[in-house]
């Protein structure tokens, strides 16, 4: 891997674009996180060229004509984490913060990144996938009885390319598994059935292909997982940083988070969701390749336990962005 040449002095060169908003179902936790990266940018010292671009009114064809030559991309969900933007930027010529055009299309994708997993030896739940026309239109085909016998119950329906839990349903009996089916499938052209791991929820924020720390998530006993606003807005929400756990399980998670990420490609940053079982086992559950920065996310977190302030976070992953880690 080629050593890394250019430090935070050489952001300075820059004309750096915060993109954040966008049109996708993250929106609102999208521009949380931009106001907060802008913002970081804006008072550090080295008095930087940063402005805040939202491309629901603003069209990123004009980025280039505009002077700007960075972007730092909190844009989530689908067009911001899909592999679509980066394409876009790479088209440009402008460099861009995270993963490339191959690994963002590849991670947003939950079941591309399940076979992945299962290729490269990373414990993952069970699942298996139906199609939106499966499921809107071919109902009397479905058979529910042999998904609940393959993956018990209760088990959690998905939308293949949504982040930050939207459209996630946890199906308790045979009656709410349809109705969850069909919520997902007007979301996504394909649906993710889920094995319910039922134990303890983590999350591990990974920086060049470092394990910051595992936070452990425990959320208010009024939601049934974590979910949308559980996950941003209710500070009942705690999270233990770093996990009560001990020194040999501690090592096991930090190092499936890693293994999850080698086995995509990513060398930047990402933050991996891990699943714990009654018997101390981990599991993957996906992996975020533009890790929310708002005041309730955890990437943020780690890197505070690690010393890295929130200002200095959001620098290095620049500096990263202008080092092409991701081709390194």
């Amino acid at each position: 891997m080629k050593t890394n040449k250019y430090t935070v002095e050489d952001l300075k060169q820059y004309k750096i674009a915060v993109l954040c908003g966008g049109t996708s179902n993250e929106r609102e936790i999208s521009l949380l996180s931009g106001d907060g990266i802008y913002s970081a940018l804006k008072a550090s010292s080295l008095n930087l060229d940063v402005h805040k671009i939202d491309p629901k009114f603003y069209d990123l064809i004009n980025l280039k004509k505009d002077g700007f030559n960075l972007v730092f991309n909190t844009l989530h969900g689908r067009f911001g984490e899909d592999g679509q933007v980066q394409g876009f930027l790479d088209v440009l010529g402008i460099k861009y913060s995270g993963c490339n055009l191959l690994q963002s299309a590849l991670t947003l994708d939950k079941l591309l990144t399940k076979k992945v997993w299962l290729q490269s030896q990373v414990s993952t739940s069970a699942f298996i996938n139906l199609t939106a026309n499966q499921i809107l239109e071919q109902q009397d085909t479905l058979d529910l009885d042999k998904i609940i016998a393959d993956l018990g119950l209760p088990l959690f329906v998905k939308p293949n390319l949504e982040g930050s839990s939207i459209g996630i349903s946890k199906v308790k009996s045979k009656e709410e598994l349809l109705p969850a089916l069909i919520t997902a499938a007007k979301l996504d052209n394909q649906v993710l059935v889920e094995q319910f791991i039922n134990g303890k929820e983590y999350s591990v924020p990974v920086l060049n292909n470092k394990a910051l720390a595992a936070i452990e998530i425990i959320i208010d006993k009024k939601y049934e997982f974590y979910d949308y606003q559980s996950k941003y807005f209710d500070d009942n929400t705690r999270y233990e940083c770093p996990a009560n756990l001990s020194p040999e399980q501690t090592a096991k998670i930090l190092a499936l988070a890693e293994k999850a990420t080698l086995a995509v490609g990513i060398k930047s940053w990402c933050r991996v969701d891990i699943l714990s079982n009654q018997e101390g086992e981990f599991y993957a559950l996906e992996i975020n390749t533009n890790p929310g920065m708002t005041t309730h996310s955890l990437f943020p977190m780690a890197a505070k336990y690690r010393g890295m302030d929130y200002t200095k976070l959001c620098l290095h992953v620049l500096v990263d962005a202008i080092n092409d880690v991701e081709l390194g």
